[in-house]
């Protein structure tokens, strides 16, 4: 259990995805509903400071922010596992790998199980909570401290969204309204469901109600599912001078190379200045026009290229997916495949939520029949995959 972990009286609190969502915060000795408590938004955690045990904070972020994955390790010896993680994970996610924080949740042999999370994200919410006089020392995937159900899959409700710990070492987060569609898809053995669901399905399995921070706080988590390690591992105190010995000798040294070099670094850094700003200009213009494409160098090349290469009937169906795109608030087109000897037209779409995902399809019927496949819930939304066969 979590209070088993430290003697101490510690405060864990499950956020939301954003700032302005409810949360959930109870003790490590939590053990009835009653002695579980809710925010209307974390703008609020100030309140917690006088509370016992808030010197000490372990943070709860939603499963649906966490990229859990297995990739096999090669051969050769590895100098820089972020970097190969995000490599071998680029064509799977959603957004941009290299400012993912990964970390190890266990190995098998050359079997690697990981999970990553946003850097930025993650430095956020503990910055906020340090806002607010509070320490936060452990950080969990909520999800990933549900019982582990070794036939299957286990699940709890909290509020309109459902839980859902997948193996040992995955975890997602399920709407609602999607959650028969998500098992459908998905197909799982069994499902034992710790919360009263209308889902007919005879995969699910009743266990006893629980109320979902009481369900988390009898978890008996590894040391490994916690997120804060590598960069983000909580530092022992050190004495003061060993903070400040090295400040003073880093200082000297700059002041010395301004005086020695102050008028050529300046012009290097203005030359370089203007060449990033071009460089992305031309990243943006690229990527607007070649989503799917991963090139990070000679992109005025490539671009011409692409262009080339492009069916006639290639851009004029881009320019239509654009304007129905920006008619959808929060709808993005993460990837397109259009095939001309189908032809075949696929799309991956991330959407804020369910309902923008059908005003997108209901709004693109006159022009394309999407069928929808391999719905999934992300950190940024619910992702699908479209697909349009027209007749030849």
């Amino acid at each position: 259990m979590l209070s088993e972990q430290t003697s101490a009286t510690r405060i864990y609190v499950r956020t939301g995805i954003h700032r302005d969502e409810p949360a959930w915060w109870f003790r490590n000795t939590s053990s009835r509903p009653e002695h579980t408590f809710r925010l209307e938004n974390t703008l609020q955690l100030a309140q917690l400071s006088e509370e016992a045990g808030s010197q000490s904070i372990g943070l709860l972020l939603p499963a649906s922010q966490v990229i859990f994955r297995t990739v096999t390790l090669p051969e050769r010896r590895v100098k820089n596992l972020d970097t190969l993680l995000s490599y071998m994970t680029e064509e799977s996610v959603a957004g941009d790998v290299e400012n993912l924080h990964w970390v190890v949740l266990a190995q098998e042999d050359k079997l690697l199980h990981v999970a990553g999370i946003d850097e930025n994200y993650l430095k956020n919410w503990l910055s906020h909570f340090s806002d607010a006089g509070l320490e936060v020392t452990e950080v969990y995937a909520d999800a990933t401290l549900l019982p582990v159900n070794e036939s299957g899959w286990s699940m709890v409700r909290l509020e309109e969204q459902w839980l859902i710990r997948q193996s040992p070492f995955s975890a997602c987060i399920v709407e609602d309204s999607w959650l028969e569609t998500y098992l459908t898809i998905a197909a799982p053995e069994a499902v034992t469901s710790y919360s009263p669901t209308e889902c007919k399905r005879d995969i699910i399995r009743r266990a006893n109600h629980e109320h979902p921070m009481i369900l988390l706080n009898r978890a008996e988590p590894s040391p490994s599912l916690n997120l804060m390690q590598g960069k983000f591992a909580v530092k022992k105190p050190h004495s003061a001078w060993t903070k400040v010995l090295p400040v003073i000798a880093l200082s000297s040294v700059a002041v010395t190379l301004f005086f020695a070099f102050g008028s050529q670094l300046f012009l290097f850094w203005q030359a370089r200045h203007y060449e990033s700003q071009l460089e992305e200009q031309t990243r943006a213009v690229y990527t607007e026009w070649f989503p799917t494409q991963k090139h990070e160098k000679n992109l005025r090349f490539y671009f011409e290229q692409d262009i080339k290469k492009s069916p006639a009937q290639f851009l004029p169906t881009l320019a239509k997916l654009t304007k129905m795109q920006s008619q959808i608030p929060g709808i993005e087109i993460n990837s397109l495949d259009f095939k001309t000897e189908e032809p075949e037209l696929t799309l991956q779409v991330i959407a804020p939520d369910a309902r923008s995902l059908d005003n997108f399809i209901e709004l693109s019927a006159d022009q394309f029949h999407f069928q929808p496949f391999g719905l999934t819930s992300t950190a940024q939304g619910v992702t699908v995959t479209l697909r349009n066969r027209e007749k030849k």
